[in-house]
């Protein structure tokens, strides 16, 4: 009897175990779960401003933007967390694959690695004699893009304020040896065109857009070689450039005769590429990689948006989503693995896409995130969570605002918390040798 009670005993514990675990199993999210890494940071915001093929990632929080924020980070699994000391008028503009950042102070950039701390740019007497201001890009090769005065600053009084008059300003390539090569882009006070770089790649190119937000934009290329090309549009008025690969081919948002935007190619020898939709009115072109793969979002027929993933051989290719209505893809790296996000149930999440898996939530603790920045080449990917302020400091503050408290004892209201977060996909290679 007792035999066959141990028995039974153990065979009712046995189920009990394989009932929990499928439960667990069950109620287990379906998708890759994220690590939060580096130092928690409070303020209004986070950037992240570069991605690279180390896994080094760089940024900026608080304030509103670039320019005033609280500090400047670097982060990446190797070294771990450091800060850059940036603060009022500086902002941390890039990082290229030398892990060398750009960082943007109001009269002149500086190069920043977490070795050396800061450096000054290589200068010639010409580039020291010129006013620079404003965002700047890097490239691998080490070349800085920057906008810089052209001719002297004349101040005129308006009322309670002096204006800059006659000013005009050119788009340089700063060269590591200090030589500047004038792009000939130039902004004006008298001319109501702005000129908005979209990248600069590693042969010193350089994509972006003209125009201003009333009258519409028209993309652009530039090269040494070539000077300034118009990308031209489909049809309409005006065209929108996105992205740009190392071989120049560009990719972006044209409109129509009928007023529609399409999705489209821009290459040196065939020009502008209609890449059509997914049976809907609109579509847009986010990014392409080096072998000319290209995503974005495009209009189904009743009108809703998919992610799509363009190729010469294949065409436009609908990803899916993630049980929701839209899905908007905004990156891709060399493994053609997409990353995005989608619309899921009332809310909205982030994926990543690909070609063995298919689409696949990127999770992690909170429910609270930001844009996930991009994947590089090694299947890296890197966002940052929002965590509002602890139960006890959002009591104090509702105590705060109800007036109960001694006017010494109130403080500002809290600013939420925010880390940074790091998925890491197989890539091909990877798989492979996980099967071997």
């Amino acid at each position: 009897m007792r035999t066959r009670r141990k028995i039974v005993g153990g065979l009712v514990l046995v189920a009990l175990a394989l009932l929990l675990a499928w439960m667990v199993g069950a109620t287990r999210p379906k998708g890759l779960v994220g690590e939060r890494v580096g130092e928690v940071m409070r303020g209004d915001s986070v950037v992240i401003v570069g991605w690279n093929d180390r896994g080094e990632g760089v940024g900026y929080w608080g304030g509103g933007g670039g320019w005033g924020a609280e500090g400047g980070f670097f982060w990446s699994k190797e070294i771990g967390w450091v800060e850059i000391p940036v603060e009022g008028d500086a902002a941390v503009d890039a990082i290229n694959d030398s892990g060398t950042v750009l960082v943007s102070f109001n009269e002149c950039g500086r190069l920043w690695t977490p070795e050396k701390g800061f450096e000054e740019l290589p200068q010639s007497a010409e580039q020291v004699a010129r006013w620079r201001h404003g965002k700047r890009w890097l490239n691998n090769r080490g070349d800085v893009l920057e906008w810089a005065e052209k001719g002297p600053k004349v101040l005129r009084r308006e009322k309670d304020r002096w204006e800059e008059v006659g000013w005009k300003r050119v788009l340089q390539l700063v060269r590591p040896d200090g030589s500047v090569v004038d792009t000939g882009l130039e902004e004006s006070e008298t001319e109501l065109a702005e000129i908005f770089p979209r990248g600069l790649n590693d042969r010193g190119k350089v994509v972006g857009n003209i125009g201003g937000y009333k009258s519409g934009f028209k993309g652009f290329f530039w090269s040494l070689e070539t000077g300034r090309k118009e990308l031209g549009t489909l049809g309409g008025k005006s065209s929108f450039a996105s992205a740009m690969n190392q071989r120049g081919e560009v990719v972006g948002t044209a409109e129509l005769a009928d007023g529609s935007n399409h999705a489209f190619l821009w290459t040196m020898g065939k020009g502008l590429e209609d890449l059509g939709t997914l049976g809907g009115r609109n579509s847009r072109a986010q990014a392409i990689t080096e072998s000319g793969v290209v995503v974005g979002s495009a209009e189904l027929a009743g009108g809703k948006s998919h992610a799509f993933l363009w190729t010469r051989e294949s065409g436009m290719r609908d990803l899916g989503t993630l049980g929701g209505a839209q899905s908007f893809a905004t990156g891709i790296n060399r493994h053609n693995q997409v990353v995005g996000w989608s619309e899921k149930g009332e809310g909205e999440t982030f994926f990543v896409w690909t070609e063995a898996r298919g689409m696949e939530e990127l999770l992690c603790e909170s429910d609270m995130r930001a844009d996930v920045y991009g994947s590089n080449n090694c299947g890296e990917i890197i966002s940052y969570v929002v965590d509002p302020p602890p139960w006890w400091e959002r009591a104090w503050d509702w105590l705060g605002e109800k007036s109960f408290l001694p006017e010494r004892w109130k403080v500002g209201r809290r600013t939420p918390r925010m880390q940074l977060v790091y998925w890491k996909i197989p890539v091909p290679e990877e798989m492979a040798a996980e099967e071997n």
